[in-house]
């Protein structure tokens, strides 16, 4: 496909330098018609830390009817967003929104494991009467290893977009939160998770009316 474009390595230098017609990439047409993938990543994180605010701080009980909404809205909107972002060639979001889809993924698939073996679980500490061995340390672990995550993708945003900052800031907060209520079931109580929660839900919201 060929196509009049003004050189944009020079452009800035000399304003009356001749077009150059060139053959453009499939990738580089391709970025051009896709469009912002963020606003509809955020809404989802916002929607689905809403749900979970709302059991922390119990306002709502039971995860059953959790299951459809947290796979729908968080899990499956920032998986699409970030597949549209790596279309767009966009590592740091195509990254951040699949990383985070993944962790929503897990979520819906334990509390269906939760639920539906019931009977051959100790609910407290989530320990099969058969020999699994599924604790609950697993999931400290993974709050562990998704912290780490959030961290390093909060460092690689400072200076550059103080909006996405906050977001992971609050990410931070809310993993953090997490992973000491894990080990520390007693000590650290589930409103302090629904806090980072809050934090992460008004941080989504306000980005994606930012960028909408």
């Amino acid at each position: 496909i060929l196509t009049m474009r003004f050189d944009s390595n020079n452009n800035n230098h000399n304003r009356d330098a001749p077009r150059r017609i060139y053959k453009e990439r499939p990738d580089d047409l391709v970025r051009l018609h896709v469009a912002e993938p963020a606003p509809l990543g955020l809404f989802g994180l916002a929607m689905g830390c809403l749900l979970l605010l709302c059991v922390d701080f119990q306002f709502t009980s039971g995860k059953l009817l959790l299951i459809p909404w947290i796979f729908l809205l968080p899990a499956f909107l920032q998986f699409v967003a970030g597949i549209f972002d790596f279309i767009r060639h966009n590592v740091f979001g195509g990254t951040a929104f699949i990383g985070y889809s993944v962790f929503w993924f897990g979520l819906c698939w334990m509390y269906y494991i939760e639920i539906a073996y019931r009977d051959e679980m100790d609910v407290d500490s989530l320990i099969p009467k058969e020999p699994a061995h599924f604790t609950r340390m697993h999931t400290g672990v993974i709050s562990i290893g998704y912290l780490l995550f959030s961290v390093i993708l909060t460092i690689t945003t400072l200076g550059i977009n103080r909006t996405l900052f906050y977001i992971l800031l609050s990410i931070d907060f809310a993993f953090l939160f997490l992973t000491l209520h894990i080990f520390q079931h007693e000590a650290i109580p589930a409103w302090l998770v629904g806090l980072g929660l809050v934090f992460i839900f008004l941080t989504s919201l306000y980005g994606f009316l930012a960028i909408l």
